[in-house]
């Protein structure tokens, strides 16, 4: 029930007269995301957890790198990813040839059946990450 509910709120749904309809909370549901944590014991395989969302209607995840089962199993889904790219190889894509390998291995690579929305870049404090004459720029 709080997941409906917060479907109707963060939908902008009003609680008025309007008759309660699954097809409204579906509509609402494909705009709302998930992040999808793996960082725990006893994990269900990618694909169930994706077709677990696209059964419920979730139209967006959020994940934090770039894992290739998790990728593999969004295929052909139409399930709008955002991808992250982990605080420990931030430091490494100060060189343009380390992002453009990334993107090509990471992104271009699935581009055809995922549909990429975002990249994050770091998660979090990221300072410890980047370059002290990078932060320097960025504190004045």
């Amino acid at each position: 029930m709080i997941f409906v509910l917060l479907l109707l709120v963060l939908g902008g749904l009003e609680l008025g007269t309007t008759e309660f309809n699954f097809d409204t909370i579906n509509a609402v549901a494909q705009n709302i995301g998930v992040c999808y944590g793996r960082v725990a014991n006893n994990l269900p395989p990618a694909q169930e957890v994706i077709d677990l969302y696209k059964a419920n209607g979730i139209g967006r995840i959020r994940i934090y790198d770039s894992d290739p089962a998790t990728i593999q199993a969004l295929r052909g889904s139409n399930i709008e990813l955002l991808v992250g790219v982990p605080n420990e190889i931030i430091q490494p894509f100060a060189s343009a040839a380390a992002a453009n390998n990334w993107v090509q291995n990471n992104i271009q690579k699935y581009s055809q059946d995922i549909k990429f929305r975002n990249i994050v870049v770091g998660n979090g404090d990221v300072s410890a990450y980047i370059p002290t004459n990078i932060i320097s720029i960025t504190d004045g």
